[in-house]
């Protein structure tokens, strides 16, 4: 009998020992959670360990490379006050007379992002181009989205403008060459370069818009990520003028190069085919005109096909549909989020494009 009461005693004094044991380790793992998280204790070594990021260059070792901040006056919007705005210029090259690329980063990019993916700054060394990239407050969109999804006077319409104000301003400050001010732009920027293409046609020669979305068809965040995935469903030349009631098509309108991915799931391909069509209306062709399709670089990993709206043997409106990429800037850093080693280098064909291009009369 006293046999069986010593085994079971033990037994018991085992279990209240292991439970003991196992509430002592749960506390002390709560206790160095709680102390690794205390704002007032740094964590230990192992708590901030993180997978290695590749390294990236700097957007380019060469030349200047400066943050500046643009107050907009109050006349040209009242609900955007300040704009924050890198600008890259060239080695030994001044800003007077110069060219200038307009460059608007897409959703999560800062300009450096975008600067560094694109490598525009080192295109633009070698052309002797001053370099402008406007970058989106996360106070004022949390993802560093542009709101071309919000064509209004307090979210669309007042970023467009106030960046054509740092635009026009500085042409005026530093005595620019306005026959020669370009603009490019990437998912939401390229959105954004839509608006700017709309309501400052004048001020550019020539935009480029890569995975962007169709004109005249998103009017809230909800119809914006409609388009995004599937484009309009009406007629894209019903949607742009439903937009906006004064646009008139005319020869010298804007040129616009298109580039879109056909394996992109975030901004559907049939935009670009869309926007393609929208900017050959705006710039006079007829609705029912051709455009001269050219594959390029079949079979390779930088297979693309290249559509013209051609006037006098140049390129007006050129659509490039790449193959292989999907929501990335085709030919870029793909160390950096957004980009890809695929594809064509896009930052070269826009350059390409923006050489054939340049305004007879002067910017307004």
């Amino acid at each position: 009998m006293s046999s069986i009461f010593l085994k079971t005693a033990r037994k018991i004094a085992r279990q209240q020992s292991n439970a003991l044991i196992r509430a002592t380790r749960s506390n002390m793992k709560l206790a160095a959670s709680a102390f690794n998280h205390n704002p007032l204790f740094p964590p230990s070594p192992a708590a901030v360990l993180r997978p290695a990021k590749k390294p990236v260059p700097p957007p380019f070792r060469h030349g200047s490379w400066t943050e500046r901040l643009f107050k907009v006056p109050a006349t040209i919007s009242l609900f955007f006050q300040r704009l924050s705005y890198f600008l890259y210029v060239p080695p030994s090259h001044e800003m007077q007379g110069s060219a200038m690329l307009v460059m608007l980063h897409g959703c999560k990019q800062t300009a450096t992002e975008f600067a560094q993916g694109t490598r525009m700054n080192q295109h633009a060394a070698r052309s002797g181009m001053v370099v402008l990239y406007p970058q989106q407050s996360r106070q004022r969109q949390s993802l560093r989205c542009w709101r071309w999804y919000l064509p209004d006077q307090q979210h669309g319409y007042a970023e467009a403008d106030a960046i054509a104000a740092l635009v026009r301003n500085l042409i005026r400050r530093h005595k620019m060459d306005k026959t020669r001010i370009y603009l490019a732009g990437m998912s939401a920027g390229a959105g954004m370069g839509s608006l700017l293409a709309l309501r400052h046609p004048r001020l550019f020669a020539a935009v480029a818009l890569h995975s962007g979305p169709v004109m005249g068809n998103a009017s809230s965040l909800s119809s914006g990520l409609q388009t995004m995935r599937r484009g309009t469903l009406n007629d894209p030349l019903t949607a742009l003028k439903a937009a906006s009631e004064t646009l008139t098509a005319s020869h010298d309108y804007l040129p616009a190069l298109i580039l879109q991915g056909q394996l992109d799931r975030v901004v559907s391909a049939n935009n670009g085919e869309q926007l393609a069509r929208q900017f050959a209306w705006l710039n006079g062709f007829d609705d029912q005109a051709q455009p001269i399709e050219k594959p390029v670089g079949e079979q390779t990993s930088r297979e693309y096909t290249q559509f013209d709206f051609k006037r006098a043997r140049k390129s007006i409106v050129r659509l490039c549909q790449l193959r292989k990429v999907g929501h990335a800037w085709s030919g870029g850093d793909s160390r950096l989020d957004f980009n890809t080693s695929d594809g064509p280098n896009a930052s070269s064909l826009i350059m390409q494009f923006f050489r054939m291009h340049q305004r007879s009369d002067k910017a307004s």
